[in-house]
C-alpha cells in the first residue's frame, strides 16, 4: 500500500518561543502526523504532550535548529485546532504532514540522518533502511527567504517526488517532499534539493516502515497459478474414464437418429465406441 498523504498543516511563523501548527484539513484518528519544526537559534525544540521524543533535533552553530515529531492521531487531536511547540525565543516555522496509509503504525519511523549545512550545500546524509519498499521523506529549514526543488537521492532513486510544503515567512524557510516507495536496502547516499536562493540550512533525511505484512502480499499471488493445472487435470481424467463406457452401453439403442449425428460427430474420436454404434 502507498503511503497517502491526508494534508499539510502549517505555522504562519512568528518571533516567540512557540511554534504553534494548524492541525491538518481532514485530519482523521489513525493518521500519521509528522512535525518539521524550524528555529532559527541553537536549541532543543519540544513537542506537546503525547507527541513522540524527537526522531532527530539537527543544530548548526548558534543559528538555526530542525527537529521531527510523529504521533498517530487520536479524537483529541481531530477535534484540536492546533498544535505548540516550544523552543528559545526565536523566528520559527513548521508543518505537520498528515498521512492517511501506507505506514506501520507501531514503528512508523525506521532510519533518520541530519547536517547542518552552509550556504550553497543542501545534503541530508544518508540512511540505509532496513525493510524493502520503504517511502523516503526529505525535510529543510533555511535562514532567510528561499524556494526548494529537484528533490532526489544519491543511490537507487525511486523517483516519484512529491511536495509536501515550500514555505518562507519572515526570515525562515522549510522545504519537505516524499518519494514512491524504495525496493533497495542499500545506503540511500545523501538527500539533495536545488535552492532558489542559496542559504545557510538545516537539512534531514527519514524513511517510512511499510504497513506489517505488506512486503508478502505479492508472492502469495502465486498460489492461484498453481491450483489451476491440478483442477485440470483431475476433471478431464475423471471425465474421459467414467463417461465414454456409459455412452456404449446404454445410450446406443435409444439414440433417435437426429441423436446419432450428433453422437457420431463427438465421439468418433474413440476407437472404443465406434463398434458399439454400427452394431
Amino acid at each position: 500500500m502507498a503511503l497517502t498523504l491526508r494534508n499539510v498543516g502549517v505555522s504562519p511563523g512568528a518571533t516567540s518561543t512557540t511554534c504553534v501548527i494548524v492541525k491538518p484539513v481532514n485530519l482523521t484518528a489513525g493518521d500519521l502526523m509528522i512535525a518539521q519544526v524550524f528555529f532559527r537559534i541553537n536549541a532543543v525544540i519540544t513537542a506537546p504532550s503525547g507527541w513522540s521524543a524527537a526522531i532527530i533535533n539537527t543544530q548548526g552553530g548558534t543559528t538555526r535548529s530542525m527537529s521531527l515529531f510523529w504521533k498517530i492521531a487520536d479524537s483529541a487531536d481531530v477535534a484540536a485546532t492546533n498544535f505548540t511547540f516550544q523552543s528559545t525565543s526565536a523566528v520559527n516555522l513548521g508543518a505537520i504532514h498528515a498521512f492517511s496509509a501506507g505506514f506501520n503504525s507501531t514503528t512508523p519511523i525506521d532510519q533518520h540522518n541530519g547536517l547542518s549545512n552552509a550556504s550553497g550545500t543542501t545534503t541530508t546524509g544518508a540512511i540505509t533502511p532496513t525493510v524493502a519498499n520503504t517511502v523516503i521523506l526529505l525535510f529543510w529549514g533555511a535562514q532567510n527567504s528561499t524556494t526548494y526543488s529537484a528533490y532526489a537521492i544519491a543511490t537507487s532513486d525511486p523517483g516519484g517526488w512529491a511536495e509536501l510544503v515550500d514555505l518562507t515567512a519572515g526570515t525562515a524557510a522549510i522545504g519537505a517532499a516524499y518519494s514512491n516507495a524504495r525496493p533497495e536496502t542499500t545506503s540511500t547516499g545523501n538527500g539533495t534539493c536545488t535552492f532558489g536562493t542559496s542559504r545557510a540550512n538545516i537539512a534531514e533525511i527519514i524513511n517510512i516502515n511499510p504497513p506489517t505484512g505488506s512486503a508478502s502480499l505479492s508472492p502469495s499471488a502465486s498460489i492461484s497459478q498453481s491450483v489451476s493445472p491440478s483442477v485440470s487435470a483431475s476433471v478431464s481424467s475423471s471425465i474421459s474414464a467414467s463417461v465414454s463406457p456409459s455412452v456404449s452401453a446404454s445410450v446406443s439403442p435409444s439414440v433417435s437418429p437426429s441423436v446419432s449425428r450428433s453422437v457420431s460427430a463427438s465421439v468418433s474420436q474413440s476407437a472404443s465406441v465406434s463398434p458399439s454404434v454400427s452394431a
